[in-house]
């Protein structure tokens, strides 16, 4: 089996593609509020593109405005946070 992929997060660290070790490390498990099945909600994995494009003060936003907390992101935090 070939290793997986690696790539760098926003700080530059060396992030794996898929993670390795026992089943239950290979599973993002997170809250429902982190997640919006309608697509309604900004900031929150399966936002949709009408609410990212109806998102209040658009122009003056950071950039990726509304794309905070998706799956990458709630991995990164939680691989961080138990290393």
């Amino acid at each position: 089996m070939p290793s997986p992929a690696t790539f760098s997060d926003e700080s530059g660290n060396s992030v794996p593609e898929q993670l390795q070790g026992p089943l239950e490390s290979q599973y993002l498990v997170t809250s429902k509020y982190f997640v919006t099945p309608d697509g309604s909600h900004c900031d929150r994995a399966g936002v949709g593109y009408k609410t990212f494009l109806q998102q209040p003060n658009k122009c003056s936003q950071a950039k990726d405005s509304c794309l905070g907390n998706q799956p990458f992101d709630i991995w990164v935090n939680k691989r961080i946070n138990t290393a």
